[in-house]
């Protein structure tokens, strides 16, 4: 086997350096039995750009592939459908959703939002981690919320520069309402869902640290607190003084205030 057919491997969570048991940086290549740590130094160092040392794999260390994460294929043309809806959604109707609900236009066409009258509601793209379009969810006019049938849940990921600290939010409203204070967000469609998806949304981006907005309840807490566990980066939750984050900022949070209060809180680095 020459050089350029060696097929390198990152370690990950789930399947760490065999040589310094951390979750990143380093890879492995099962074919030969070897790994390239770039934090444990052997008489061999790696003559790449980024460095680090051969080792080989002994008997006490062996290299477990990291599971594939599969990527659903939608049973419905999201692309399509959001094209026809925005083609027929007034610019007015959404600003008054805007004012309705206390964010900008502009924070709502970024989550592509446009009117689906079949279903009578407002419809919002989901993508998976990998930035495509799986399903589209709906919220109607008293509130409620719902999925077109064969949707797949997935993220709510704004056209717009991603920032090196992203915050982790519920669905589209407040992934608006951070949008809304110059925030950069990554909504997920409940509490406790899709949190691979967020993990590989975070790479794809270029996310270096994470805040988790939490819902001032148990089941929020509790699945923000799932979701720190597998984070790869810096991550902290943040609890508003409120029922969520846009109702904090309907009361007067500020991007200002928010910024200060995380400086404060305890950020937790990956394992």
């Amino acid at each position: 086997m020459t050089t350029t057919e060696v097929k390198w491997v990152r370690v990950s969570r789930q399947s760490r350096c065999p040589i310094c048991q951390k979750p990143d940086w380093c890879s492995v290549a099962p074919d030969l039995g070897l790994v390239l740590c770039m934090r444990i130094s052997s008489d061999r160092p790696s003559t790449n750009s980024m460095g680090g040392f051969i080792h080989h794999l002994d008997g006490k260390t062996s290299y477990v592939p990291p599971p594939q994460i599969e990527r659903p294929k939608p049973k419905l043309n999201v692309t399509q459908l959001m094209r026809e809806w925005a083609g027929q959604t007034k610019p007015e109707w959404i600003r008054n959703l805007g004012f309705k609900l206390g964010v900008t236009y502009q924070s709502l066409t970024s989550l592509g939002c446009a009117w689906a009258t079949r279903y009578k509601a407002w419809a919002f793209t989901m993508f998976n981690g990998w930035g495509e379009p799986v399903g589209i969810r709906l919220r109607a006019n008293d509130g409620s919320k719902f999925s077109v049938t064969g949707s797949h849940n997935g993220l709510f990921i704004p056209k717009m520069e991603s920032q090196r600290l992203a915050w982790i939010t519920e669905g589209p409203s407040d992934s608006a309402a951070c949008i809304t204070l110059g925030l950069f967000p990554i909504g997920r469609p409940s509490c406790n869902g899709s949190l691979d998806q967020v993990v590989i949304a975070c790479k794809r981006l270029g996310v270096q640290r994470a805040c988790i907005v939490s819902d001032n309840d148990t089941p929020g807490i509790n699945g923000s607190l799932a979701l720190q566990n597998i984070l790869p980066i810096p991550s902290v939750v943040y609890t508003p003084p409120a029922k969520d984050f846009r109702d904090g900022i309907k009361l007067g949070l500020t991007r200002e205030l928010i910024e200060s209060t995380i400086r404060n809180l305890v950020w937790k680095n990956p394992q």
